[in-house]
């Protein structure tokens, strides 16, 4: 039996590394610059896979792109984490680009 990661790799990922990339029942990758282009933003982070959590919970779906937390601009998967993770008692406030190209904002408090 060979054992894969969510990406197909057999190679082992730290706690750590697997940390950096997932938030309140959530994983991330970073947003290309084709689909960038697409969706007419230039900056973001997509949400590669949801279980049950916060962001399940407020209606947030795979292929959903955060571009902002709480007013600020998000550039990368640690930095969206980051905030995600370390917000204390504060409420969140999300900007989203849907799939579909729609800007919705959703908010929770943790």
């Amino acid at each position: 039996m060979i054992l894969r990661n969510a990406q197909g790799e057999t190679k082992l990922v730290t706690k750590t590394e697997v940390q950096k990339n997932m938030a309140l029942g959530a994983t991330f990758i970073e947003v290309s610059s084709k689909e960038k282009k697409e969706l007419s933003i230039s900056n973001g982070v997509k949400i590669e896979s949801l279980s049950a959590g916060k962001l399940k919970s407020i209606g947030l779906q795979e292929g959903d792109v955060i571009v902002k937390v709480n007013n600020e601009v998000i550039e990368s998967v640690e930095q969206l984490t980051n905030k995600l993770n370390n917000q204390g008692n504060r409420g969140v406030l999300l900007e989203i680009i849907t799939q579909s190209g729609m800007r919705e904002y959703k908010g929770f408090g943790l």
